[in-house]
């Protein structure tokens, strides 16, 4: 299992320059998930809106830097994802608007109000997470990711075994399986990622970072684009 023991030493705390972000979520604005996590880039100093001709109106014109999608109640892999709206909406930013772009889904613990008291803990780390990734992102400086490049985020369940943030590892990941694609980057003495379905499948606290491409939602397969993911999220 690639394990990233180096992927993400940013999670450690940061110094993170607040940036323009629009935020979307299929699953409506009133969504804990996404409420939450609206909340965890707020604190991290980030200038997040919902709609991207509202939020220029506020920022005299400039457009947003980064897009954020979700996070999705429910998760998003492989065969998923074509028809996903949280993954639909990130590579939209990307190809169409060239906006970098993140897409995050969860475990799927049903449909919870904006309102909600006391906020569960799986919003609040998933929240945690989200922010934490985008933090990196951000912290390592534009453009924030290639052209045509989203990446596409799924959390297994917060439990007894996962209980906060810092349970989880990340892994770097394809969306569909390669067999017949060239060499992806070299990581952890191997060039070939994992699939997504193959992280969450493995026991343990595992987050899947697949590198998508915007332009039919499947893996990058471009090692010199998945190289730059890489050295981004290492930091």
């Amino acid at each position: 299992m690639r394990t990233a023991a180096a992927l993400l030493a940013v999670l450690q705390a940061l110094a993170v320059q607040g940036i323009r972000i629009v935020q979307g979520n299929d699953d409506g604005w009133a969504e804990l998930y996404a409420r939450s996590f609206e909340d965890a880039l707020r604190a991290s100093g980030h200038d997040v809106y919902g709609i991207d001709t509202f939020g220029p109106q506020l920022w005299d014109g400039a457009a947003p830097e980064l897009a954020v999608s979700g996070p999705n109640v429910g998760a998003n892999l492989w065969l998923a994802v074509p028809f996903s709206g949280t993954v639909g909406a990130a590579a939209y930013a990307a190809h169409t608007a060239r906006i970098p772009a993140l897409a995050f889904s969860g475990a799927d613990h049903g449909r919870l109000r904006w309102d909600t008291y006391p906020v569960p803990t799986v919003s609040e780390v998933y929240a945690r997470l989200a922010a934490n990734l985008t933090d990196a992102v951000v912290a390592s400086g534009k453009p924030y990711l290639p052209d045509d490049v989203f990446l596409n985020v799924n959390f297994p369940d917060v439990d007894d075994a996962c209980p906060d943030a810092a349970s989880f590892k990340w892994v770097l990941s394809r969306i569909n399986p390669g067999l017949f694609s060239p060499k992806d980057v070299e990581w952890c003495g191997d060039d070939r990622l994992p699939t997504e379905h193959h992280v969450h499948d493995q026991r343990g606290c595992y987050i899947s970072v697949s590198i998508g491409d915007a332009k039919d939602k499947t893996t990058v397969n471009d090692v010199a684009k998945q190289q730059i993911v890489l050295n981004k999220l290492k930091m």
